[in-house]
């Protein structure tokens, strides 16, 4: 303004920018969390969102791929919903997670998800190319223990076995199958926590013989179909058939015998050890001992100092019962004796005389008799009883 007249004028425009909002999303016109589709049925999302700037919005399918994109605009007075779109034909192997993402530089990006699942009979996803074009066969080596097989199937519903066949040999268009015995193969399907298109369907084997080595065909699906799969069991060959053969029980009744058999020799190799330190039972060692005092106290030679009847000087002596005898068994000395040592050899000195005489309970008498300047045997005579 000068002097009351405008000179000169200018505009300015402030505009707050504000982070980006995912309004809805939906597939096939349906706002859910989850939507199930047939195969072959063609699939459209559609994800909306507003900010200021306008997002950048991306639509992405279950296996991660873009399917829809639009780039962030430029700020505006007016704001505008933006809308991006992608659509699939489904197939087996689209079931999955489906994600939209929208952002505009103003605070965290934003993210909605929807599942879709797509209903399919089981289609094989690891197979690969064998022999002769023909599709490789998995192959499992039974022993003792139950095995395991994982297949993989992209399918919706999950699909369970529904039948299996036995073939000795590997089966051909005129190959008659034979019966699967018992529980002898089990099979259990589950779905991948993420990916949701991929179900493992376990086939577990246990408790066989060799004769029940061969090709195995598995028939597993669902309500919309099913699919056959073809495996080879073999078993280790120190497993026999119940027709001559070894079976695996008779491996595992080896294992014990030999066990069993170790441990004897660790017994008697313990015991042997125990010998060999002179090592005995209580009662064995008590017993032990006795034979000891009885052979000990046939064995020592004549004592000097014990004075023949007549014959030079020596101490009297006064006989004491040894712990375990009694007096009884002097009466039971024989001629044949005669330089031997009695058991009642622990005595000791009371006076001096030149002849002992000692009496036993029986009323015999012995007398002492230095022996010193003769031979430990002397004649029969020179005793008296």
């Amino acid at each position: 303004m000068w002097n009351g007249v405008q000179v000169q004028s200018m505009v300015y425009t402030v505009q707050v920018a504000y982070e980006a909002t995912i309004w809805s999303f939906d597939v096939n016109s349906v706002t859910s969390d989850s939507l199930t589709v047939n195969t072959s049925d063609t699939v459209t999302l559609t994800c909306r969102g507003v900010g200021r700037p306008s997002p950048e919005m991306t639509l992405s399918s279950a296996t991660q791929d873009t399917i829809g994109h639009i780039p962030q605009g430029t700020p505006s007075l007016q704001d505008k919903v933006t809308e991006v779109t992608g659509s699939v034909t489904a197939q087996c192997r689209d079931t999955g997670i489906y994600t939209c993402e929208a952002s505009n530089g103003v605070g965290e990006k934003q993210t909605r998800r929807v599942t879709v699942f797509v209903r399919c009979k089981p289609e094989v996803l690891d197979n690969r190319p064998g022999d002769g074009g023909r599709m490789e066969i998995p192959s499992l080596n039974f022993t003792t223990k139950a095995v395991r097989l994982n297949f993989h199937f992209a399918a919706y519903p999950t699909p369970q076995l529904s039948d299996i066949k036995f073939f000795p040999q590997r089966p051909n268009a005129t190959s008659v199958a034979k019966p699967v015995k018992g529980n002898t193969i089990q099979v259990a399907c589950s779905r991948h926590p993420v990916d949701l298109f991929n179900v493992t369907c376990a086939v577990t084997v246990n408790d066989i013989t060799s004769s029940d080595a061969g090709f195995y065909q598995a028939v597993i699906g669902n309500s919309l179909g099913d699919v056959k799969v073809l495996f080879q069991v073999t078993v280790n060959a120190i497993m026999k058939s119940p027709g001559g053969e070894q079976d695996s029980s008779l491996g595992v009744g080896a294992a014990v015998g030999v066990a069993v058999a170790v441990m004897v020799v660790i017994v008697v190799v313990f015991f042997v050890w125990l010998w060999r330190r002179h090592w005995v039972l209580p009662c064995a060692a008590a017993t032990e001992r006795e034979a000891d005092v009885r052979l000990e106290s046939r064995n020592v030679e004549p004592q000097q100092g014990i004075e023949h009847h007549g014959q030079g000087q020596s101490d009297d002596y006064e006989i004491q019962d040894i712990e375990g005898t009694t007096p009884s068994e002097y009466a039971s000395l024989k001629i044949d004796d005669v330089g031997l040592r009695s058991v009642y050899s622990k005595i000791t000195p009371t006076s001096t005389s030149t002849r002992t005489t000692v009496t036993a309970d029986t009323g015999q008498v012995y007398e002492n008799t230095d022996m010193s300047s003769r031979s430990p045997y002397v004649n029969a005579s020179d005793y008296k009883r």
